[in-house]
Parts: structure tokens; sequence; C-alpha cells
């Protein structure tokens, strides 16, 4: 009885969260599409509304149920700590399929890769991966692969209509993927955030109801649903990966499995004493921000050159202004992120390099779409003392300015092609087993049936 009730709260919370986040990008872009005098910090700090939105929200929903809900003001959050599957918004779907309209909905995602010998080490998962003119610099096609690949994929599944999604597309995407659309017979109209481009010709703020017939939706950045913070997020998304890996039956795959934690552990350290051990991060910022390596050789040598007192503190070697600190509060941002330090493969010139990899994933099909691997501007020559800690570029996790992007061999992009398929089966399987992902899906587990991931 109690977890029904909670089941049934969850989802009067997501449900209002996702009306508020629709109803903030229909205002807001109404009111820059009219040009009324609207403050950039108004788009800028949207989340923050519909933050306040859903705390208040929340505060009648403990009056209601008589107990405090889970993740104030974060339903999203909540969700990935529920103990039965969670409900989707019809207007806020992320991974989901509709065999008798035949409609998809799925994730562009950019997937960072560590390579050491013949094993793959996904590091973080991007909603919102950049397709920057350095990575289409590469490509002298006519069609961005990333562009020909989608547009093959939905007319090869027998899509009529195909929805690109992004915050904001450049005029140059717009015209390739049209294009494209036009040589492989898919109407293709690539939709934008009608808050974040108001003169964007196809605005989506909210999924239309009843789904169009025969469209599959690719969901290139985050609308801040419940499935896009499942898979965004670095501390939610390292704990059903990890725990994804080590149920894998049959044969060992590429991937290779790489430990993260919300609490400090020291793994084994690298022979080679250039490397460090251990990652250090910050879970709600991307881009390489707060994002730091060290190389240990006890938990306690860890903490003091960290800065830590108790197991929840967030790393002093992170300086917060009011700011970020002010986010920490509102977004439920800033969780640590430990992980365990995968010394990759270097170029001939001894550069470290990262891979990024970009797929398409959903409930009906997972595809290989691109990859190109970005090489760091320095070899890192000198050794790591016990107790370092860095936060500069030369470590591959964030790079600063002046990293090559570079083309893959296509041996390496056929193995990749592999990790994108393991990568998506283990996807699947942790998002179905969390989320209803169709109307016609296999029966509802009961509440309280699941074993909840570990939310902080």
């Amino acid at each position: 009885m109690e977890a029904n009730k909670a089941a049934k709260s969850l989802r009067r919370r997501i449900t209002f969260a996702a009306n508020g986040w629709i109803l903030m990008e229909r205002l807001t872009g109404a009111a820059l599409k009219s040009r009324l005098p609207v403050s950039p910090a108004v788009v800028d700090q949207r989340s923050m509304a519909v933050k306040a939105m859903a705390a208040c929200f929340d505060v009648v929903e403990c009056l209601r149920t008589g107990r405090r809900v889970p993740s104030m003001g974060a339903p999203q959050k909540a969700a990935a700590g529920a103990t039965w599957r969670v409900p989707q918004h019809p207007r806020h779907l992320s991974y989901w399929y509709d065999p008798d309209r035949h409609v998809l909905a799925g994730l562009h995602l950019g997937i960072d890769i560590l390579k050491r010998g013949d094993k793959f080490y996904v590091i973080e998962n991007n909603l919102g991966a950049a397709l920057r003119p350095e990575r289409r610099r590469l490509y002298d096609t006519p069609f961005d692969p990333i562009v020909q690949g989608l547009v093959a994929t939905a007319r090869d599944a027998g899509f009529r209509n195909l929805v690109p999604y992004a915050h904001r597309w450049e005029d140059t995407y717009v015209r390739e993927f049209q294009q494209a659309g036009e040589e492989f017979g898919v109407d293709v109209r690539p939709a934008c955030s009608p808050c974040m481009q108001p003169d964007g010709r196809h605005p989506l703020a909210g999924m239309p109801t009843p789904l169009p017939e025969s469209t599959m939706y690719a969901f290139f950045n985050t609308r801040h649903t419940a499935v896009d913070y499942f898979v965004h997020s670095k501390t939610i998304s390292a704990d059903w990966l990890w725990h994804g890996m080590a149920s894998r039956k049959g044969p060992e795959g590429l991937l290779g499995p790489i430990r993260s934690e919300p609490r400090l552990f020291v793994p084994p350290a690298d022979p080679d004493e250039r490397w460090p051990n251990l990652a250090i991060k910050l879970d709600g910022w991307d881009k390489g921000e707060f994002v730091a390596v060290g190389r240990f050789e006890s938990e306690a040598q860890a903490r003091e050159a960290l800065g830590l007192r108790r197991d929840t503190d967030r790393p002093r070697v992170f300086h917060l202004g009011i700011g970020k600190r002010l986010s920490v509060w509102l977004f439920d941002k800033g969780e640590p992120v430990y992980q365990e330090f995968i010394a990759p493969d270097c170029d001939a010139d001894g550069h470290p390099n990262k891979i990024r990899l970009h797929a398409f994933l959903s409930p009906l099909f997972d595809r290989y779409l691109s990859a190109h691997a970005m090489v760091a501007p320095d070899a890192p020559t000198e050794t790591m003392r016990p107790g370092e800690v860095r936060k500069d570029g030369t470590f591959v996790l964030s790079f600063r300015k002046g990293a090559r992007y570079t083309r893959l061999m296509p041996e390496l992009e056929s193995q990749l092609e592999t990790v994108a398929d393991e990568f998506g089966s283990i996807l699947n399987a942790a998002i179905t087993e969390r989320f209803e992902t169709g109307p016609v899906s296999a029966k509802p587990s009961q509440p309280g049936t699941m074993q909840p991931l570990h939310i902080s």
C-alpha cells in the first residue's frame, strides 16, 4: 500500500515538473519571438523557475502524503531511485516506442571512451554532445556521418518522418538534414527549443499528442526529463553501467569495466609513475569543468590532498564561487564522483587521446553514427608524486585549448560499432528496468520489486 502511494506521488511530481518545463519553454519562447524586452537572465535561469515551482509542489505533496518526498524539488532524480517502473510524461518522452503508431523516441549520445590495449572504457555520457566545426572538417563528404546515419536509419526502419531535436541548430546542419532527407526519401524537420532558438522553423516545447505516425525523434540535448537525468548524470550513469557490465552473460566483450563511486576509494596505481590513479569530478557540470586527477597511495593521503574531512564532503580542490554554490543548492549538482583512472593509449609522440563516439540509442535499435579522437596537446613527461593533484588537460579527461581532432582508422571504427552495441544493450536494460518505454510493454513490475540505485 505504501509503495503504491509513493509511486502515485512520484508520478504527480514528474507530471507537474514536465508541465512546468513545457510551460516555461512556450512562454519564454513566445516573449522572445514577439520581441518583448526579456532579459537574457530569464532564458539562462528558467530552470531556476521550474525548480522553484517543483519545490513548492513538493511541499504540498509532503502535506498530502504526510511524509517528506525524496529529492525535494528534483523528481527526475527521485525517479532514478524508484523501485518500480516509472512512467514517462506523454509530452516529455525520451526513450519510447509505440508499435501501433510506429513512433520512436531515442537519444543521440556522445560517449567519451579511453582505449587501452584491446579494451574500451566509458568514462562519461554526454546528452548534448557538441557538433563542433573542427570535427565536421574531418569529413569531406556532402553530409556529416551523424546526419547521414540518422536519416538512413530512419528510412531503413520504415519511418516517413525524422525529427532531430537540439536546443539550437546551426543553419548548415538544418540544410544538411533537409538535403539528406530529400536524397533518402524522408521528411526531416530539425526541431529546436522555442526558448533557446525562438526564430527556429520548428519549435518543440513538448511532444505533440497524439504522436504523429511513422515518426522517429532523435534528441541531441536534454529536455530535463527523468530519463535524461538517468542517462546523463555522472553519478547515476556510472552506477548502472558498472552493474550492467557486472551482470553481463556470455563471452567477454570489448567494453572494459571502470570503477566509479560516490565515496572516496583509491585504486591500484599504474606502474608508470607519470599517470594518476584516480579521477575526481563534480556531477552536473560538463565541458571538463570541475575535473581533477591525482596519484595516491592510501585513502588517508587522498583525503589530505583533496581536503576531505568526511565521506560526504565535496573535495576542496574545487573552488566554487557564490553562483556555483547557489547552483549546487538549487539544482542538486556538485555530488563528487571518484573514478578509477585508466591510462589511455598514446599516439607516436606520446600524446594521450580520448575517443568521442556518437550513437543513436533507442528501445527499438541502437546505431553507431560516428567517432573521432581528440589528442591532448601535451605528453605527460613529469613523474606524479604520491599525493599530487592536477587539474590541467594533459590527462584526457578535459582538454586545454589546442587539442587536435583526428579521424580513426577503419579497423578501429569497426570495433567501435561493436562497442556501441554493447553499451546500447546495457543502457536499454537499465532504462527498461526503471522506466516504462512504450504503451504496449511487458506487464509493469509492482512497486518495491527492484533493487534501488545509489542516490545520494
